[in-house]
C-alpha cells in the first residue's frame, strides 16, 4: 500500500546493480547530494563480492 512501491522505475531500469531505493530517487529526480551521506561497503565485502569500488 506505499506509493513508494508503486513509483515508476525510469532510470537505470536494469536487473542488475543499484538498489531500488537508489532507481526510486533518480526516477523522481533526486540530485546527487541526495546520496552524499549514503553508506559505503566495507572493504571486506567489496573484496568478496570481487568489485573494485561501488
Amino acid at each position: 500500500s506505499d506509493e513508494a512501491y508503486s513509483t515508476p522505475i525510469t532510470r537505470f531500469n536494469r536487473n542488475w546493480g543499484m538498489s531500488w531505493l537508489d532507481r526510486w530517487a533518480l526516477s523522481k529526480g533526486k540530485k546527487s547530494d541526495f546520496f552524499k551521506d549514503e553508506p559505503t561497503a566495507p572493504d571486506f565485502i567489496m573484496k568478496l563480492a570481487k568489485v573494485e569500488h561501488e
